[in-house]
């Protein structure tokens, strides 16, 4: 079921994108590139995975409780 969810998910989820955003995270990503040694930029990279992988699974988890909620609404309202 989980990867049915995650194909649904795929299917259907639009990510929200924002120009000024990604504008302004490339900047930032820029100057900490240049402030930062090797060792702490790949300790940045590794947290900035985990944070990514954190969001991945709880958008993940909102959108297959949303399914399920529209699921038992179209239950309740097929009676």
């Amino acid at each position: 079921m989980y990867d049915y969810m995650r194909a649904l998910r795929k299917k259907f989820y639009t990510p929200p994108g924002s120009e000024a955003l990604r504008q302004e995270l490339d900047a930032v990503h820029a100057d900490l590139h240049e402030r930062l040694n090797r060792d702490e930029r790949k300790l940045l990279l590794r947290i900035t995975d985990l944070q990514c992988a954190i969001q991945d699974e709880a958008s993940l988890h909102s959108f297959f409780s949303g399914y399920k909620l529209a699921s038992s609404i179209y239950c309740e309202l097929s009676q």
